[in-house]
């Protein structure tokens, strides 16, 4: 769990070097503070010459107006783009969070076929455990690393796809049952239908997420295309 932690909070620094970077490419903070700096020029030089040159003020003014316009058009562009960063890190998010899930399932499915009820099912067990446990992770912490509001979370428990308190209760009594398992030297076919149930109840909860983040992501990519046409 930690090990999996570690590499959601690299992906989520190197996700946000690379919007600072896109950011300082495109030289929208630089525009905006040399037009700044203009603006200011050429508004003082139409003052200073608003009596004596009337011609000259007139062409700083003019200049002054062109600037503030620019200002204006850079503005527009800069909320345009952090829309879109804004978007591109939700869908980041997503992103995670589905293939958490789709790794939860892969496991899954690998355990429902072993026929072993020794140590090869008590592993494959507990590497399917640790997934759904990534699961659980990638929701609660998704908000803060990947910079979305923690309404999300909120949604999730409120449509009742997927509480985090109730679930987590789920996984705790999974963990316990085979820990169980582990030191069960008696009746094993019994023990190993018993966390079949478990996972099976847990699983209606991540098929929830899942058909949600799926059409959470469509949405969020409708929405990269609209941003992309639109001017603001």
């Amino acid at each position: 769990m930690k090990l999996y932690m570690i590499k959601i909070k690299f992906g989520f620094f190197v996700k946000r070097i690379k919007v600072a970077v896109s950011i300082f490419t495109f030289g929208y903070i630089w525009l905006i503070i040399a037009t700044v700096f203009l603006a200011i020029i050429a508004l003082a030089v139409s003052i200073f010459y608003n009596k004596s040159n009337e011609l000259l003020s007139s062409i700083f003014a003019n200049i002054f107006a062109g600037l503030v316009t620019g200002l204006v058009l850079f503005l527009i562009s800069g909320v345009k783009n952090a829309n879109r960063t804004k978007l591109e890190l939700k869908l980041a998010m997503l992103e995670e969070i589905k293939n958490t899930t789709n790794e939860y399932r892969s496991l899954e499915r690998d355990l429902r076929i072993c026929q072993d009820t020794g140590s090869e099912f008590f592993n494959k067990s507990y590497d399917t455990i640790i997934a759904a446990s990534n699961i659980i992770e990638a929701v609660i912490y998704g908000y803060i690393l990947f910079g979305i509001n923690e309404k999300f979370r909120v949604v999730l428990s409120k449509k009742k796809i997927f509480d985090v308190g109730e679930i987590n209760k789920k996984w705790l009594m999974l963990r316990e049952k085979l820990i169980d398992y582990e030191s069960c030297s008696f009746n094993e076919k019994k023990e190993k239908r018993e966390i079949f149930y478990l996972f099976d109840i847990m699983n209606d909860d991540i098929r929830s997420l899942t058909i949600f983040i799926g059409e959470e992501i469509i949405k969020a990519r409708s929405k990269q295309k609209l941003i992309d046409k639109s001017f603001v």
